[in-house]
């Protein structure tokens, strides 16, 4: 039996292996170059949210005043949402596959939220230091990513964030003993809460590849 393409070409089966290998090597390099092209512009903004972005990391650095977040950061938000755009891209090129660890999808998603992931992680140490109000702002923030691209992390990057997010809990609440904890944990998580519920819908088909509970 002879396998027949379009335009009328054939092949002999003894051929069907080796062109699905090239296939999925081109399909692989083209995945490639296209989230280098993607994740490039958004690492930038990671970067630059934590030099010069106009946020103080050492505000209240006296403890004067407790200033705590608000919510999170606009500049995160603007990151989570390229990351949206990119899987929605992906899979109007390749098809709903995120399900299927080899699919285009899936590699494709794994190696831009990995690259998102190590900027933040860089970005971290752009400032010099942080306040411990700073240090509350920057857990939010982070929480907030891990919860958006949790299904396509992979362990080492989750483990990495996770070492960032224990820094920025424990230079949040560093001194002020229990009264300090509490509040830091009581605000996080109401942040983290209410920007959960306004904007789910918008990270759905992130959040939803494999059904991942909140």
């Amino acid at each position: 039996m002879r396998y027949k393409l379009n335009f009328d070409v054939t092949f002999d089966p003894s051929l069907v292996d080796t062109i699905c290998e090239w296939a999925n090597a081109l399909e692989l390099m083209l995945v490639q170059r296209y989230v280098l092209l993607k994740s490039d512009p958004i690492c930038k903004v990671i970067s630059k949210s934590f030099g010069i972005s106009g946020f103080h990391w050492t505000k209240n650095y006296s403890l004067d005043l407790t200033e705590e977040p608000l919510n999170v950061r606009p500049e995160v938000m603007e990151v989570l949402l390229e990351v949206v755009s990119v899987h929605a891209e992906l899979t109007s090129y390749f098809g709903n596959t995120a399900r299927d660890d080899r699919s285009p999808v899936r590699r494709g998603m794994a190696m831009i939220v990995d690259a998102v992931i190590i900027a933040f992680i860089q970005a971290h140490r752009v400032p010099d230091e942080y306040s411990q109000d700073g240090a509350w702002q920057l857990l939010v923030d982070l929480e907030f990513v891990e919860w958006v691209l949790n299904c396509f992390m992979s362990l080492n990057s989750r483990e990495s964030l996770q070492d960032v997010v224990h820094f920025a809990q424990n230079m949040a609440q560093i001194k002020g003993g229990k009264s300090r904890r509490d509040d830091v944990k009581k605000g996080k998580e109401r942040i983290l809460s209410e920007t959960k519920r306004s904007t789910e819908y918008i990270w759905g088909g992130v959040r939803d590849s494999k059904n991942i509970s909140s």
